[in-house]
């Protein structure tokens, strides 16, 4: 899926109202993010849509992570920091790499990993 079939001000990319999926609200620096865990097909990892982080559960490497807690779950902050890196607007790379990192390790600092 790419920004092109994304509905705009809906807030979901179109077709992606599955019920079996889950939806999760996370406080992260003071602000709540929404995240859910969606079929997308196997290209993108995750995709931002209306202030959603839609993460691909079709992807492969969510799918390798799959039934491993750990890694699993480093998986899934790895790419919301990505999404939350992209979106804080750095245009520097190092910036944006340090961004990430710091993101990173205060949420895996946080689940005692």
């Amino acid at each position: 899926m790419n920004q092109k079939n994304l509905k705009r001000g809906k807030g979901r990319p179109i077709g992606m109202l599955g019920s079996k999926s889950v939806v999760r609200t996370l406080k992260v620096a003071n602000m709540e993010l929404a995240v859910r865990l969606e079929h997308l097909g196997k290209d993108e990892e995750s995709v931002v849509s209306g202030g959603v982080i839609y993460v691909n559960i079709d992807h492969p490497l969510y799918r390798t992570y799959q039934g491993k807690d750990e890694l699993l779950t480093t998986h899934l902050a790895r790419v919301l920091t990505k999404e939350l890196t992209l979106r804080a607007g750095t245009k520097d790379a190092e910036q944006a790499f340090a961004l990430q990192a710091a993101l990173l390790l205060n949420a895996l600092k946080e689940k005692g990993m």
